[in-house]
């Protein structure tokens, strides 16, 4: 985790404590074909490419949040949709 602070893990309500790692790897899996869907009882995450504002030839990723579907769900829940067991025994795991 990049830029880790007091700010960002003590903050009540924020979201935004994953930084810049798990950006890339949402991008790793846009560009395999794979969806990416992040759910919690704050709400559903995916994520779109579109025009990044002020620059048309620029698109970048957008997280789409809508409303919860679980709102008394305990915890947050990863899905990748298209992704196969063998993707995922070639996955390198670092500690």
């Amino acid at each position: 985790m990049q830029n880790e602070n007091d700010e960002k893990l003590n903050a009540d309500g924020l979201i935004g404590k994953f930084e810049v790692g798990l950006k890339d790897s949402f991008a790793v899996f846009y560009r395999n074909g794979i969806k990416v869907t992040i759910r919690s009882k704050y709400g559903v995450i995916t994520l779109t490419e579109a025009e990044k504002a002020g620059f048309s030839d620029i698109s970048t990723f957008h997280a789409e949040i809508a409303d919860p579907d679980g709102p008394s769900m305990t915890g947050t829940d990863f899905a990748l949709d298209s992704c196969k067991d063998s993707d995922i025994d070639k996955a390198v795991f670092v500690k």
